[in-house]
């Protein structure tokens, strides 16, 4: 029986379809094949991994680790969180414990958070590399191989290349550059018993080529997890139902499906989860077409689902920085004002624009286009781009058009 989960990556019962990438991915485990993890926003990248671990602990076949570095600045804020990562391993923390100069068997006895303090103290900013070396060093020894999958890798990418003024000074981008080295140096050097896997809820290679830093993730092989297809939303939406005691019409499962348009499985979870609040709140137990169009309005691009589509908005800003994020917002306000489509021509026009008032470097249309694509909110089409998700679409176009209209009838307000 299939449960809803919110907003959380899923394990076990919960884990849903995906049989078919975790296969792949485990192969290329089992292989020694680094990954790095692509895909767009809440397409479930993290519950691939965790699944994995899952099956991988209940088999005893690997010692997975998992470190998360969203909240990661730099190299010896990673370090710290790898460390404190490393204490679940059987006979190695003592010498972990070692590898930061300092620490006495007392630290055992904290949490995790004060640990992970404990520990970012003890890393010295001049050796860093050398107390990551010994970590995997640490890894490569454990008595079984080790898989060790680094989550956000693009947060810490973009915190140490652009710092909090998005300016990508030649001293940022050699501390990146001796980040990422590090990281391929030892991805080589243990691939026999450390298998890496990358991921993150942006996208590593556009900002690495905008930077020219391409080469140094060259190890790291890409597999991309792409949307459901609509029949996989289907049947999700109907063991949820089914789970639940609610009869959802093959039209309303469809209708879903039309108004996402881009099948994300986080996105068809949630539309689910508030259509059945929606029957529990009337004491009803059959959706019909109304009730999708009412949780599509007043929920999905309403105040509750403003909270989870905020986030698109700060991450294309976190990425991009302000100059090209208004140059993002720019083109996807374009597209809402044509049903969702930027044609050539505007992207043509709005280049002439930014000739004329040097608000941008013109390049910049090209690196966020990449971004765009990349990341999920524009495809490629004949003539020009147009938005994947409906959901997107419609949320874009209701909190960033405001009646202004596309650039192409307009001059875009820094112009």
């Amino acid at each position: 029986m299939l449960r809803h989960a919110g907003s959380n990556w899923v394990t076990g019962d919960r884990f849903f379809d995906r049989e078919t990438e975790l296969q792949a991915l485990e192969r290329r485990v089992c292989d020694g094949v680094h990954t790095l993890l692509t895909a767009q926003r809440r397409m479930g990248k993290t519950s691939l991994v965790r699944e994995l671990f899952r099956r991988f602990e209940a088999r005893g076949e690997f010692e997975p680790v998992f470190v998360d570095l969203e909240a990661a600045g730099n190299p010896e804020d990673a370090i710290a969180e790898i460390g404190t990562q490393c204490r679940r391993l059987d006979g190695t923390w003592g010498r972990v414990r070692r590898a930061f100069d300092g620490l006495t068997a007392r630290v055992d006895e904290v949490d995790l958070a004060d640990l992970r303090i404990k520990l970012r103290a003890a890393v010295d900013p001049a050796s860093w590399s050398q107390q990551g070396d010994a970590l995997f060093t640490i890894l490569a020894d454990s008595k079984k191989p080790t898989v060790l999958a680094i989550d956000e890798i693009p947060m810490i990418v973009i915190a140490m290349l652009k710092g909090n003024d998005s300016a990508v000074t030649p001293e940022r981008l050699e501390a990146t550059r001796r980040f990422l080295s590090w990281l391929r140096k030892n991805g080589q050097a243990h691939r026999d018993k450390v298998t890496m896997i990358l991921s993150g809820s942006v996208g590593l290679q556009p900002i690495l080529q905008e930077a020219g830093l391409s080469a140094h993730v060259n190890i790291f092989a890409p597999l991309e997890l792409r949307p459901w297809t609509e029949d996989v939303a289907r049947d999700c939406l109907g063991e949820l139902a089914a789970t639940d005691g609610i009869s959802l019409p093959d039209s309303a499962k469809r209708m879903i499906c039309r108004l996402l348009r881009c099948c994300v499985p986080h996105h068809v979870q949630q539309f689910y989860f508030y259509l059945y609040e929606l029957l529990q709140r009337e004491g009803r137990h059959e959706a019909g077409l109304a009730d999708v169009e009412q949780v599509y309005q007043y929920e999905m691009l309403g105040m509750c689902g403003q909270v989870d589509l905020n986030h698109y908005d700060t991450r294309l800003n976190k990425v991009l920085g302000p100059q090209q994020y208004w140059v993002a917002r720019e083109l996807l306000t374009d597209a809402c004002a044509h049903d969702g489509f930027l044609n050539d021509e505007s992207i043509r026009q709005f280049v002439r624009l930014l000739r004329r008032s040097h608000s941008a470097p013109q390049d910049a249309i090209r690196n966020v286009l990449r971004v765009l694509e990349h990341d999920g909110y524009l495809a490629r089409e004949s003539g020009g781009y147009r938005f994947v998700s409906g959901l997107v679409e419609d949320w874009w176009r209701k909190s960033h058009l405001f009646g202004a209209g596309a650039f192409s009838s307009r001059a875009p307000a820094k112009l």
